[in-house]
């Protein structure tokens, strides 16, 4: 990840920063360094020091997401429930 602030004393010089970052000059940098980790997602940039590129790695991803997605609501009124009932109920009162 990389960002440039909004608003900084040297905005041309961050855009800069981030062209030369997302060029293959700057991938291989990041790749051969040895205080960063970093699998480029350039298909021409070299592999990372032991010798994986970020493609060799296996993305996870829910398997049930289509289910996640319907139940985002229910969850969101069950979470908004059980923060008002902590907040009027706490710890020390038993009779909540």
């Amino acid at each position: 990840m990389a960002g440039v602030v909004s608003k900084g004393p040297h905005p041309e010089a961050g855009k800069l920063f981030i062209d030369w970052l997302m060029s293959l000059s700057g991938q291989t940098h990041y790749q051969n360094s040895p205080f960063l980790y970093y699998g480029s997602v350039r298909k021409d940039a070299p592999a990372m020091p032991d010798g994986t590129r970020l493609r060799d790695y296996k993305l996870l991803a829910p398997s049930g997401i289509a289910a996640d997605i319907a139940s985002h609501d229910t969850f969101n009124k069950e979470r908004h429930t059980a923060s008002i009932t902590s907040l009027a109920c706490p710890a020390i009162r038993k009779s909540c």
